[in-house]
């Protein structure tokens, strides 16, 4: 093997020789990038054009409609929501649901006065004996006598 100075770029092995499993740069590869074999320019303007002819037949072919005269109207049924004299002629009333009118159902009830709850017994007072204001108090105290001690304990000298 050759000895070659640390400053040269120059391979190690020669230029017709190739590393086992590859080839060499350059050879067998285009020389440009390779163009797809797809449709030429002429063929996808054909194309276009054969495209847009066909959708302008068919909005001719399918735009001509005539259509027949319309019948003359006769004898047609007419919805009328009320007469002058009936009473559905409220509804012509902007304030129908707005305000409160005499034949709604809130206006009846309350044209009734409601019924009087008031006591109409009157008042009793119960009788108090002046001298048994205490004997409850003192029938207690008898029957449960506080405990000998205070609850908190007696104080430390």
């Amino acid at each position: 093997m050759k000895e070659t100075p640390a400053d040269s770029y120059a391979p190690t092995h020669a230029a017709s020789e190739a590393p086992p499993g590859r080839d060499l740069p350059g050879k067998g590869w285009p020389a440009g990038p390779k163009r797809s074999e797809g449709w030429s320019r002429q063929r996808w303007l054909t194309m276009v054009a054969l495209v847009f002819a066909a959708q302008v037949a068919i909005i001719f072919v399918l735009g001509e409609k005539k259509f027949p005269p319309a019948r003359a109207v006769t004898n047609v049924p007419r919805f009328t929501l009320a007469d002058s004299t009936n009473e559905l002629i409220a509804l012509d009333d902007p304030t129908l649901f707005v305000l409160p009118h005499a034949a709604d159902f809130a206006s009846q009830i309350y044209s009734n006065p409601p019924p009087d709850f008031r006591w109409k017994e009157p008042p009793g007072e119960m009788p108090l004996a002046a001298e048994n204001l205490g004997a409850d108090f003192a029938r207690f105290m008898r029957t449960n006598p506080p405990p000998s001690r205070p609850a908190w304990g007696a104080p430390h000298p």
